[in-house]
């Protein structure tokens, strides 16, 4: 986390019982990012995920900083 400006988040992303993406692992990555930064990062999402889920991981950024006093 230390050693790099943009983070990749590239993990896999099965198929929910609905056939949608399974987006818990992407999330889980997220909240992760957000318990561990310390200073500004760029996050990419990998391209098959789907549209919104940007805004899904940002939020789960945002929990985690927030929950420890962050910005």
């Amino acid at each position: 986390m230390e050693h790099g400006d943009i983070l990749f988040i590239a993990v896999g992303t099965p198929p929910d019982e609905d056939g949608s993406a399974d987006l818990q692992y992407v999330l889980a990555a997220a909240r992760n990012i957000g318990r561990l930064m310390t200073d500004y990062k760029v996050v990419v999402d990998k391209s098959t995920v789907p549209v919104g889920t940007a805004d899904k991981v940002r939020a789960a950024i945002q929990v985690e900083l927030a929950a420890r006093g962050g910005p």
